[in-house]
């Protein structure tokens, strides 16, 4: 019966349907390394419910991309727990683009259960956002832009520090098992 396919499937195609996605795929990692390697622009890049204290999903895309490019995946999952995944379709999609340019067929994933998918995804991102806003001390904190910045052993915990000293994942990203603040208000993450 035809329409009733079910999951996921992986179908190679004769024509590259998604070449668009490949060279921004290509652009978002090429912007990534780069800010690896000479520190995250001096540009705002928050909307401004991000000042009122409301985070939304992508709050923290950009450190947690860069965290990934520096080989950082616990500070990446800190910032944000969808960057790693972000990178990884991004390296799939290039990897995609490298082998279809090669062989003349494309790699695509077709769903069967549209509205399954939505749903799941709908899902995934509200228990991000929700996970964003549990976050938001440190998603809010500033980025110090010196010389740790740049450097790739920028602390223990994978990159981060503060005013007082290198400080664990842990301590930075929510409260402690007593109820008592992880850092005083003065102390700057830098990353």
């Amino acid at each position: 019966m035809r329409g009733t396919r079910r999951g996921v499937e992986l179908v190679w195609a004769d024509a590259d349907r998604y070449q668009r996605l490949g060279y921004l795929a290509a652009a978002g990692l090429l912007a990534a390394v780069v800010m690896a390697l000479v520190g995250l622009p001096p540009v705002d890049l928050h909307g401004p419910l991000h000042y009122l204290g409301a985070m939304d999903p992508l709050c923290g895309m950009t450190r947690g991309v860069v965290a990934v490019v520096r080989g950082r995946l616990a500070t990446a999952v800190a910032y944000n727990p969808a960057s790693p995944a972000l990178v990884a379709g991004a390296v799939g999609t290039l990897l995609r683009l490298a082998v279809g340019r090669r062989t003349g067929r494309w790699l695509e994933v077709r769903v069967g259960c549209r509205r399954l998918a939505i749903v799941l995804l709908t899902l995934a991102l509200l228990a991000l956002w929700a996970n964003q806003q549990r976050h938001a001390g440190l998603l809010r904190e500033p980025v110090v832009r010196d010389a740790t910045l740049n450097s790739a052993c920028a602390g223990p915990a994978g990159g981060f520090t503060s005013a007082a000293g290198p400080a664990s994942i842990a301590e930075t990203i929510g409260p402690r098992r007593d109820g008592s603040a992880p850092e005083s208000a003065s102390a700057r993450t830098s990353f």
